[in-house]
């Protein structure tokens, strides 16, 4: 049944979302297609995190220099204008492994063209491509804050011709289109709330019902019934381990294969604490020790938690309860206890978020000799700040 409601799905939402035709390949806002991307040069000096602002602000990433050609596109755009340029790329330890693209696309272990001993993390983190001639072309480690450079951003091109239909939520046409094809698709047993994914693209505009108590999951339902007291049409947070209908999406005209592949799923350790753990990228969850039984006396934990260059990290503790002014989680805006410290926090406290400044953070745990409680819970993810 579920295989005729997909069948049903593609004939009569799919194209009314995704009409588009082939064009020519362009740039807007004065950015140049070079190589199949749209570059622009940015010659005014700023630090890593203030390049990378800006790069987000179009839509775009700092420059990725994934093979020979690209490195070169660098020298061919940018001239002789500047000395260095600032890249999207961050690293994590002196090991070419541990440098990332801030476009989520890994690491540099398949190309890099770093200088002879970099990176060097103890000089800094950041990234910057020389233009000088005589070592054109080179990569080197930089300061992330107290050292500002010109910068590239990358964005991918648009089609001349291509023409997308994206409706913002609200509009009634695509309330509509959604609330039909429930409605229609009830023969197939769906329930009448029911989870839908929308494109990241679209322009959305949140309902959220006002009538929800405060404090539930992150998860959004749409309501196509009044049975759980939300008006049709109204998004609301739910349980993420709750049950629902759901409404899958893929392009159409695209083969569905005859045989699905085999997914192979690996059971994950029960309850793990990640105390001591190595770099732990975003996203995760920590607790203490032992959670949710009560953890041990005399312990300590660091949690070194990261994300990608670009991007700051969301803490949010859902569940805290330590020996009040005795077992406390120390959290710093950085990756040590020389950084900004948020607090020291101990007892039971209610449910909270900390965002970092940087793309690191460290999360420090202590208890003494007696007495012991349930402990703490927090989960990580990537966040993009607005200062």
């Amino acid at each position: 049944m579920l295989h005729q409601f997909i069948a049903f799905l593609a004939l009569f939402i799919l194209p009314q979302f995704a009409l588009a035709t082939a064009g020519t390949p362009i740039c807007t806002n004065g950015f140049t297609l070079v190589n199949g991307k749209c570059w622009r040069f940015f010659a005014t000096g700023a630090s890593h995190r203030s390049a990378e602002r800006t790069c987000m602000n179009y839509g775009a990433t700092l420059v990725t220099v994934k093979n020979a050609i690209d490195n070169r596109a660098v020298q061919t755009i940018v001239g002789t204008s500047t000395y260095s340029i600032w890249m999207g790329l961050y690293c994590f330890g002196n090991d070419v492994t541990k440098c990332l693209w801030d476009d989520a696309s890994g690491s540099t272990e398949l190309y890099d063209n770093f200088m002879s001993g970099y990176p060097q993390i103890e000089t800094g983190k950041c990234v910057y491509y020389s233009l000088q001639s005589s070592i054109l072309g080179k990569w080197y480690s930089a300061d992330c804050q107290n050292q500002t450079k010109a910068f590239m951003t990358v964005a991918t091109t648009t089609m001349a011709t291509a023409t997308l239909i994206t409706p913002p939520l609200h509009s009634s046409s695509l309330r509509k289109i959604v609330k039909s094809t429930v409605e229609t698709s009830s023969q197939f047993g769906l329930p009448t709330r029911t989870v839908i994914s929308i494109p990241c693209s679209f322009n959305l505009e949140l309902e959220v019902s006002s009538s929800e108590p405060p404090g539930l999951p992150n998860c959004v339902a749409m309501s196509f019934g009044t049975s759980n007291n939300v008006s049709a049409g109204t998004w609301y947070t739910v349980d993420c381990g709750a049950s629902y209908g759901y409404m899958c999406k893929r392009p159409a005209g695209v083969q569905c294969p005859a045989n699905p592949p085999a997914v192979t799923v690996t059971p994950v350790p029960s309850n793990p604490s990640y105390c001591n753990s190595t770099l732990l990228m975003a996203p995760g969850t920590i607790t203490s020790p032992n959670y949710p039984r009560y953890y041990d006396n005399n312990m300590y934990c660091t949690y070194q938690l990261a994300t990608l260059g670009a991007y700051n990290i969301l803490l949010k503790f859902t569940s805290f309860v330590t020996e009040a002014k005795f077992d406390y989680v120390a959290v710093y805006d950085g990756d040590n206890t020389n950084s900004y410290l948020f607090g020291n926090y101990s007892g039971p406290v209610p449910a909270f978020n900390l965002v970092s400044t940087g793309n690191s953070m460290l999360v420090t745990f202590r208890s003494d000799k007696t007495n012991n409680y349930q402990g703490f819970t927090a989960s990580f993810s990537s966040y993009v700040y607005h200062s």
